[in-house]
C-alpha cells in the first residue's frame, strides 16, 4: 500500500490538495466458507477420508490464489470569499480483483449434480475451478458552498450539488478440466443423460472445458441538490 498528498496554497483564502492512494493485494486460499462438507470417505476413492470445512475453513484440490488492485484519487479544493467558503471534492476510484475456488468435495457430497459434472464414469482426479473477477470504477464530484460563521450572526447555510457514477462488471467461470477428455479415452461415444448407460457418458462443454460463462454489468448514476 502507499499514499500521497500535495498541498498548494498561494495565498491565505485559497488551497487545494492533490491525494492518492494505492493497494496491491495477493494471497493463497481467501477467507471462504464451506460449512455445507460435512467431510467423510473420498467418493473417488473411499480409502481417502476428507476433511469437514466450516466457517473460514475450506478444503480444496487445488491453489485458490486470490488478488485485487486499488486507486483513489482524490483532489479538494477550497476558496474562502470573506460571507462564505467556497470548497469542491472530486475523486476517482477503481478496484480489480480475481479468486479461484474449488468446488470439488462440495459436488461429491451432492449426487445429483455428480452426474451432470463428471458424467456417468467418474473422474477419480475430477476438480472443478471457479475464477470469480470484478472491476469497479467511479467518480464523484461535490461543490458546497458554507457561510462563514461571524459573531451576532442569526443564520448559517450550507448548499451543494452532488453527482456520483459508478461502474461495476463481474464475471463467473467455471470449467471440468480433465473429464471430458477422460470419458473419451474410456470409450464413450454419446453424451450423458440421467438415465444413460455406457457408452453415453460423454460431458457436455464448452471450449476450454469450460461448462459456466457468465457476465454482469452493473452502472449506478446520483444527482442530488442539498442545502440547510
Amino acid at each position: 500500500t502507499g499514499r500521497a498528498s500535495l498541498l498548494w496554497q498561494p495565498t491565505d483564502k485559497f488551497n487545494a490538495q492533490l491525494a492518492f492512494m494505492y493497494s496491491d493485494l495477493n494471497g493463497e486460499g481467501g477467507r471462504t466458507v464451506m460449512s455445507s462438507f460435512p467431510g467423510g470417505p473420498f467418493v473417488g476413492d473411499p480409502r481417502i477420508t476428507l476433511p469437514a470445512g466450516g466457517n473460514n475453513t475450506r478444503f480444496s484440490a487445488i491453489a485458490v490464489p486470490y488478488e485485487r488492485q486499488t486507486d483513489l484519487a482524490s483532489l479538494d479544493l477550497s476558496y474562502d470569499a470573506g460571507f462564505a467558503t467556497l470548497s469542491s471534492t472530486s475523486s476517482y476510484f477503481t478496484t480489480e480483483g480475481e479468486t479461484t475456488l474449488d468446488s470439488s468435495y462440495v459436488l461429491y457430497r451432492i449426487p445429483q449434480y455428480l452426474g451432470y459434472y463428471v458424467g456417468s464414469t467418474l473422474n477419480p482426479r475430477f476438480i472443478i475451478p471457479q475464477v470469480y473477477s470484478d472491476s469497479s470504477h467511479s467518480f464523484t464530484q461535490e461543490v458546497r458552498l458554507v457561510s462563514n460563521t461571524e459573531p451576532g450572526k442569526m443564520f448559517d447555510y450550507a448548499a451543494g450539488i452532488f453527482y456520483a457514477k459508478q461502474t461495476r462488471i463481474g464475471k463467473w467461470l467455471v470449467s471440468i478440466p480433465g473429464s471430458p477428455e477422460r470419458a473419451e479415452e474410456l470409450g464413450c461415444t454419446g453424451f450423458w443423460a440421467p438415465g444413460s448407460e455406457f457408452p453415453d457418458c460423454l460431458v457436455l462443454i464448452g471450449p476450454n472445458d469450460v461448462n459456466v460463462d457468465q457476465d454482469d454489468k452493473q452502472t449506478f448514476e446520483d444527482k442530488s441538490v442539498f442545502g440547510d
